[in-house]
């Protein structure tokens, strides 16, 4: 609504031309804000079936961050946060927290980590598989030489999810 008087205060002083005041107010439609509507998993699953070719759901993670996050871009920010994912993700049909841009990375705080909804033996089994997943990277990355397009290759995987895994690789060895 603040736009619309702004723009008629420029019809009135001379300034915006009145015949493109009217092409272009048409009617308004008030929306609201991403972050205050009820249906954003809704709005989400619609982006999934409509633009994205290999990811169809989203981990329960993603979800929880969807809920939380305040999307100052709205849905067009939900959207490409998405297509991102369904770009350079792993092969699998589901969207993780890792595969969203790097700069939803940082905003954890809207994600709560329960210990109840993981067992140890489950954390544990997870950090073997993500051993063994970076020893066999690593291994294949010497076996080429340090050629990144051809251990890409050689692992079925994407140049870019490649990278990925070698920057979460050393992101977890800095940690330790």
């Amino acid at each position: 609504m603040q736009q619309t008087l702004i723009l008629e205060q420029a019809v009135e002083q001379g300034r915006f031309r009145q015949d493109l005041y009217f092409r272009l107010k048409g009617f308004a439609i008030p929306i609201k804000p991403l972050r205050e509507r009820e249906n954003k998993l809704a709005i989400a699953d619609t982006i999934l079936a409509k633009d994205c070719q290999a990811k169809t759901t989203l981990s329960a993670e993603v979800k929880q961050f969807i809920e939380c996050y305040t999307w100052p871009g709205n849905i067009r920010e939900l959207r490409n946060a998405l297509l991102y994912a369904d770009a350079i993700g792993d092969e699998n049909d589901t969207v993780e927290l890792t595969e969203l841009p790097d700069e939803y990375q940082t905003c954890q705080q809207c994600i709560s980590h329960t210990s109840s909804a993981n067992s140890t033996a489950e954390k544990n089994s997870g950090r073997l598989l993500d051993q063994a997943s970076q020893n066999l990277i690593n291994q294949v990355v010497e076996d080429c030489s340090g050629n990144i397009s051809l251990a890409a290759k050689k692992l079925g995987i994407s140049r870019a999810t490649l990278y990925r895994k070698m920057a979460k690789e050393r992101s977890l060895s800095a940690l330790n």
